[in-house]
């Protein structure tokens, strides 16, 4: 226990610093015998209104944002990505995601005159493109949540204090859990007994190990789990395996957008 506090410290820490799967559901399904013929019928979750912070809905205003917090950018119509500010176009990122939610990107650092730094959902892992402020609202977050794979342990923070936590399953040696800042860029709905429990939270993180995998592209989620005596080991194809009322608690309270640091 001494040793997780002063790792996660050491962590948390680096995500303050910081702050200021799927094509197809499919994409990470985790191995496991008792699930290769599960079907996945997939919706996507209710927003829940009360924990997300309400939207800047002029021009972005500093002076309003609380310090020590996670600001996220909603993409509000396709947008280009650029290598700096005032720098080459690199790409496009449109207002929704594949599943038609929100595209809520994880902001680094502060918007810059009429710019903003953001993580991107792509390979390679922790890409980070501008946009134009113009493009996207700010929004922002206290949580973020912090994985530490070599403790087995997943833990959501409010206002630097944890008010989720729990042990989970990661990735095999052959499909290994990656590692990194990253951000919930998906909140699904996995209705009925699957192996992904009652919601999956994908994350703008890919395996570094698997380019395809069950149809997919090898992103990483956090998901539920129907075999919950695994947790704790490294049995998953690169997804963290949570038990099902953690999950609920996450999906129920973290916004699109919302950090993640994953730690060896």
């Amino acid at each position: 226990m001494v040793r997780r506090v002063a790792k996660l410290a050491t962590f948390v820490g680096a995500a303050a610093l910081s702050i200021g799967a799927f094509s197809q559901l499919s994409t990470n399904a985790d191995a496991s015998p008792t699930s290769d013929s599960a079907s996945l019928a997939v919706a996507a979750a209710p927003s829940p209104p009360t924990q997300i912070d309400p939207q800047i809905s002029d021009a972005y205003r500093p002076e309003v944002v609380p310090s020590g917090v996670s600001k996220i950018a909603r993409v509000v119509r396709t947008a280009t990505v650029y290598s700096s500010i005032n720098g080459e176009p690199v790409g496009e990122v449109s207002a929704k995601t594949r599943y038609g939610l929100d595209q809520s990107l994880s902001v680094v650092g502060d918007p810059i005159g009429q710019w903003v730094n953001v993580r991107l959902d792509q390979r390679p892992n922790q890409s980070t493109g501008w946009l134009r402020l113009e493009d996207v609202e700010i929004t922002w977050t206290d949580l973020f949540i912090v994985i530490d794979l070599s403790d087995r342990y997943l833990a959501l923070y409010s206002a630097g204090d944890v008010v989720v936590e729990g042990t989970v399953a990661i990735g095999s040696s052959a499909s290994r859990t990656p590692t990194g800042f990253t951000f919930v860029s998906e909140v699904l709905a996995t209705p009925g007994a699957t192996i992904y429990g009652p919601y999956a939270l994908g994350l703008a993180m890919y395996s570094d190990d698997l380019t395809e995998y069950a149809g997919g592209n090898g992103q990483i989620a956090i998901h539920g789990t129907n075999t919950p005596e695994l947790l704790g080991s490294d049995v998953s194809a690169g997804c963290v395996r949570t038990d099902n009322d953690l999950i609920r608690r996450l999906a129920g309270r973290v916004p699109l957008g919302t950090p993640v640091v994953i730690v060896a």
